[in-house]
């Protein structure tokens, strides 16, 4: 226990000066998230707060790790909290130190701490900032903004965590190009948010908080934004906490993948994570040839695509290649990060794979009205197809259909055998 409360301790003293100086160098980026009258407020806090000398501090410890069992429990936990928590609210931080103020401590033991505390609080909404200032203004206040309607829909979530391109540094606002095919395609990164759950979701739960995501959060979020030139799209994984640990704990690529990566929106401390491991690139190819071996299953529903087809029953023909095309996108995620969204959204999908290849994005071009029209009748064939009796095909948009699949197929199949042998390629200098 001491060894925890002196870690925690330490984080709140250590290097103090170089934060202040990052603070003036990078005031043009840490206003976006605080204005200049309360950044000048945090500043102004951390210098006016005593700095405990050695002694003072070796006497604060003392007290704490001869103190009962209860009360180093208690002390260790406003600790962890603070060190875990990304940014403090004004209540957040109230309970905190109120938290303090009924421990059984001596006043001389309280005051040392909450002296400590405050300061601590005071370089973590420093360090939020610093963390994000790597991201542009506009895509800012859009992040921190979607953080806030997550925390208002799902109020119970227990971390909210940036990873991906946006966490990385490497995102990309928007860029447009034209393929060698003609097909003008466009690549925007987006918000790649993991959101944790405190209950032990089952993937049915999961699935369905997923879903409440994508049609409370996000339209709230897109309304905000609406006359913004880009507002940049948010991708949500949800997971529970017992999940969370149990896929970092088996060392899956993807999970290890968003720890190493994170950037901790919210955080309420309740839990703490293992720390993030490099997976060796040998057992990331092998991951991959395991997930590889079930491609052929989307090619059995093409195959009962062209089937349907034969016997001109084209609206199980489009049942058929909708369930080839989510195979085969499901079977691009496995393969290149081992891990696949419970989703049967076409269009989600798409989204997802998109960033693995640019080639991807000229399967199903929507630019003229018959494109866009056909793409959306493969979208509804999931569930139309077998429940709407009012729901046609023509011939012509089915052929068309099948062309894409087609062309999908074999792109799928060309990227997973590439990233396969870039993992092997790799292997060997491990």
């Amino acid at each position: 226990m001491k060894n925890t409360i002196t870690d925690n301790i330490k984080l709140l003293e250590k290097g103090l000066a170089a934060t202040l100086k990052r603070v003036e160098e990078f005031e043009f980026t840490l206003k976006n998230i605080y204005s200049k009258e309360e950044l000048n407020l945090i500043i102004k806090g951390i210098n006016e707060l005593p700095k405990l000398s050695e002694d003072e501090l070796s006497i604060l410890l003392t007290s704490i790790v001869f103190s009962s069992a209860k009360i180093k429990t208690e002390v260790s936990d406003i600790t962890r909290k603070i060190k875990q928590f990304p940014k403090l609210n004004n209540t957040e931080t109230s309970n905190l130190l109120k938290s303090i103020e009924a421990l059984e401590l001596s006043e001389q033991t309280k005051k040392g701490l909450i002296c400590l505390i405050k300061r601590a609080i005071l370089i973590k909404q420093l360090n939020i900032a610093e963390g994000l200032k790597h991201i542009e203004k506009e895509p800012k206040e859009q992040l921190l903004a979607l953080t806030e309607i997550i925390k208002k829909h799902i109020p119970k979530c227990s971390m909210i965590i940036l990873f991906g391109s946006y966490a990385r540094g490497t995102e990309v606002i928007y860029d447009e190009s034209i393929e060698t095919s003609g097909c003008r395609t466009s690549f925007q990164s987006d918000f790649d948010i993991m959101i944790v759950l405190p209950h032990p979701a089952t993937p049915t739960k999961a699935f369905h908080t997923e879903g409440k995501i994508c049609s409370d959060i996000r339209a709230e979020y897109e309304k905000l934004f609406e006359r913004s030139m880009y507002i940049t799209p948010p991708q949500f994984v949800v997971e529970s906490e017992s999940l969370l640990y149990e896929n970092l704990e088996k060392q899956r690529p993807f999970f290890m993948d968003v720890l190493k990566d994170a950037i901790f929106l919210y955080n309420d401390g309740r839990v703490t994570l293992p720390e993030s491991k490099e997976l060796l690139y040998k057992a990331r190819k092998e991951l991959a040839e395991e997930s590889f071996k079930h491609f052929s299953f989307g090619n059995e529903f093409l195959v009962g695509g062209y089937f349907y087809h034969s016997r001109y029953n084209y609206v199980t023909a489009s049942y058929m290649l909708h369930q080839a095309c989510e195979k085969y996108y499901h079977d691009i995620s496995m393969v290149f990060i081992n891990y696949t969204p419970k989703l049967h959204d076409l269009e989600k999908l798409i989204e997802r794979t998109n960033i693995f290849s640019q080639e991807l994005q000229t399967v199903f071009p929507r630019v003229t009205e018959f494109e866009i029209e056909t793409f959306e009748l493969l979208c509804d064939s999931y569930v139309d197809s077998r429940y709407n009796t009012e729901f046609k095909v023509t011939k012509e948009e089915l052929e068309y259909i099948i062309e894409r699949t087609e062309m999908l197929k074999e792109i799928a199949h060309r990227i997973c055998r590439e990233r396969i042998e870039y993992f092997e390629i790799l292997s060997h200098s491990e």
